[in-house]
Order: structure tokens, then C-alpha cells, then sequence
């Protein structure tokens, strides 16, 4: 007894045969990054437990102090001295955490030439996303310093106590040689929820009172519960320049939040809140530098 014959069964066979052949080829690495990923090396942060109580609880970690050495004064008062953050016990040292399982990514890749224009601009570009995270920043006192190294002594009281600051999840771009973003490094994200500080307090030591603000807001003007935020940094030759090309709502800027305004002592009745609204800061220009 014959059966008909499919000749499409029979192909089958041919078909897989050319098909295992075709997928032993030789690739490129530029059609490897096409199929599967791109060129680049990518580096995942896992910061440690940060209080010890094992997995599920917040990541991070703690400077215990921060010295800044002034080595002459001015004049008048030529003495070396320090602004120092934190003594180092819990409360009072600069503190970095994300929530548990956070992961900071970054990507590096090289480029033979970042300008579409022309040209030979070789630039190095450096890609780093951090989560949304916290930071105490310990108190702020002045002291006594040799002016080149720790310790420093003659510590004054606090002229100001702990603030911790709550940040969104941003995206940080470093570029060196080149740089087609403009800058060296670029800030740009949108932060869910802005940024929120507590516990602001500007101490007179002399006098005994202080100005207290217990809970900044900073948000997109216009009832926004995000900050849209794009800065540019570089080292130029006369220092560090920032540049805020746009910081809050594209037309309006941010709206402010200070609440609980006080100025005096823990008995001095409150002034009230103040809302700064639509402060347009775009264009600031920023410099850092040593004095001459």
C-alpha cells in the first residue's frame, strides 16, 4: 500500500540543516551587540546591610566624621581652623541609605568620536542611576585645626544640628575628553516626591537661640509631587562651575515648603509655614574656589 507523499515533510530535514549551519557562522562583535547587548563594561552597587539587622532592612553606609581644613583663617584672625560634620556616634555622623534590595547601576563606554558634526572627539562616557535615597548629615561645629590633618581640637557647641535629607532617584552622567552633553558631569532625572529635609536648626551659640525650620519641601511649581531636575558641573580653571539649566517645572520653576518656621528657643511660639512659590531658577550659575 503507497501513502501520498508531503513533500513539505521532506524539506523539513534540508530546512534544519541550513539553519544549524547559518547559526555556526562567524559574528562580529558589532552584529554580538545587536543580537544580544551592546559594547560597554556594566557595574551593579550593592551597598552593605546598613544597620545590621541582615537582609530586608536598609543598605548603606556611615562616615563617622567630616573635616574640612582651613590652614590660614583670615585676616585678622590667621589661626587654622576646621568646619567638622559629625562627632561619630549614632545621630551625629553623616549617614547614606536606600531601601533594602536598592542597586545603583552604572555603564561605561568609550567613543571614538562624539560629534556627529566631524571631527576627532574621543570621550569617555560613564552612566550612573542611584536609586531614590537618605542622608543624615550629622552636626556642624567649628574647631581649632593644624590645618593639614586630624584631630582638631577646641570643638565648639553645635551651630547646627543633624538634617536629614530625602532625595528621589536621579541619573548621573560623567563625560571626560570629549563631553557632547555639554559638561562634564550632567544631573537629570525626575525625582518622585522632590526632595524633603527635616530637622534644620541654625544654632547662635553665643546667644543661645536658634532658627528652626522642621520640615522642607521641594517640589515642581504647581502642586507637584515631583522635581524635575538638569544640572551641569564641570572643573574649570577658576573652580568647580555648576550650571542649573533647569530646575522644577519648565515654565514656573519650584515651590517651597518651609514649615513650622521658628526663631528663638524651644519656648518661643512658632512664626508659622512659608511657601516660596514658583521660584525660576534656571540659567544660576555656581562657582566653588579656594580664596586667593
Amino acid at each position: 500500500m503507497k501513502f501520498p507523499v508531503n513533500r513539505r515533510i521532506l524539506m523539513l530535514p534540508v530546512l534544519l540543516a541550513a539553519s544549524a549551519c547559518w547559526a555556526m557562522d562567524d559574528m562580529t562583535d558589532g552584529e554580538m551587540s545587536d543580537h544580544v547587548a551592546q559594547d560597554g563594561v556594566t557595574f551593579r552597587l550593592i551597598l552593605p546591610d546598613f544597620d545590621g539587622a541582615g537582609p530586608g532592612t536598609d543598605v548603606g553606609f556611615k562616615i563617622n566624621q567630616t573635616i574640612f581644613h582651613d590652614r590660614d583663617g583670615y585676616a585678622g584672625a590667621p589661626a587654622a581652623g576646621a568646619i567638622v560634620h559629625g562627632t561619630g556616634v549614632a545621630g551625629d555622623r553623616l549617614e547614606f541609605t536606600m531601601a533594602a534590595l536598592s542597586v545603583i547601576n552604572a555603564s561605561m563606554d568609550s567613543v571614538g568620536d562624539s560629534s556627529a558634526a566631524g571631527g576627532n572627539q574621543p570621550m569617555l562616557n560613564v552612566r550612573v542611576d542611584i536609586p531614590a535615597f537618605t542622608f543624615k548629615t550629622g552636626k556642624t561645629y567649628v574647631a581649632a585645626s593644624s590645618g593639614v590633618s586630624s584631630p582638631v581640637t577646641s570643638m565648639s557647641a553645635a551651630i547646627s544640628e543633624s538634617m536629614t535629607i530625602n532625595v528621589g532617584a536621579i541619573t548621573a552622567n560623567l563625560q571626560l575628553a570629549g563631553e557632547s552633553q555639554g559638561n562634564m558631569l550632567r544631573l537629570t532625572g525626575s525625582m518622585t516626591n522632590g526632595i524633603t529635609a527635616t530637622g534644620y536648626q541654625l544654632n547662635d551659640v553665643n546667644s543661645g537661640g536658634f532658627l528652626q525650620i522642621p520640615a522642607i519641601s521641594i517640589n515642581n511649581n504647581g502642586a507637584s509631587t515631583s522635581l524635575d531636575v538638569n544640572i551641569g558641573v564641570d572643573v574649570a580653571t577658576n573652580g568647580v562651575v555648576a550650571r542649573v539649566y533647569q530646575l522644577g517645572a519648565s515654565s514656573g520653576g519650584v515651590d517651597i515648603a518651609l514649615s513650622g518656621v521658628k526663631v528663638g528657643d524651644a519656648g518661643t511660639p512658632a512664626i508659622g509655614n512659608i511657601d516660596l512659590v514658583g521660584l525660576d531658577l534656571a540659567t544660576t550659575v555656581i562657582r566653588v574656589a579656594g580664596q586667593p
